[in-house]
């Protein structure tokens, strides 16, 4: 793993991987207050007053494209590292990348718009109470996804290519001259 983009999006697809299961918000009403993590927005699973007392949690199992596009990633930066470096490799690094990266970063501004219609619901009917904070774990794993499609962006490219011929400009400097 001798490239810095295979090694910037490893750590970022690590982070998201840990993020996932940190606080991704708590919710505060009437001075009680419960966190969840992307685990437990994505699977529904919550230990708070509602389902204690036999109401329902909500679910977004869209969340599990966080997760899911870390792996991708980390697959992605495994089998650039295991094979030849050429454009073609550099190329489908590059656009697994994106699609992964883009793919967890479209899943947190879904999330965000969702959870900010249900919250608005919830003010309305308890007079304004409803307090929503994203926390270290929604943040931390929608930055990473920022730095996987940045690496894909900046970094893929601009990686050194062991031949010593620059994959980004063939040919510079061996013009006709005419």
């Amino acid at each position: 793993m001798s490239f810095l983009s295979s090694r910037i999006s490893v750590s970022a697809a690590i982070l998201i991987g840990i993020a996932f299961f940190l606080p991704w918000i708590t919710v505060s009403c009437s001075g009680v207050s419960e966190s969840a993590s992307g685990f437990d927005l994505a699977t529904g699973v919550s230990v708070d007053e509602a389902s204690a007392v036999g109401g329902e949690s909500e679910s977004w199992p869209y969340l599990w494209v966080v997760p899911l596009g870390a792996l991708v990633t980390l697959y992605a930066a495994y089998q650039r590292s295991s094979s030849e470096d050429s454009v073609a490799a550099r190329a489908t690094t590059k656009l697994i990348y994106f699609v992964a990266g883009g793919a967890s970063l479209l899943a947190h501004v879904v999330f965000y718009f969702d959870l900010r219609s249900d919250i608005s619901e919830a003010e309305e009917m308890s007079a304004g109470m409803v307090r929503v904070s994203y926390e270290s774990g929604w943040w931390l794993s929608l930055l990473a996804s920022i730095a996987i499609i940045a690496v894909a962006a900046y970094l893929v490219d601009r990686d050194p290519d062991p031949s010593g011929v620059s994959a980004r400009s063939p040919g510079v400097g061996g013009g006709t001259g005419v």
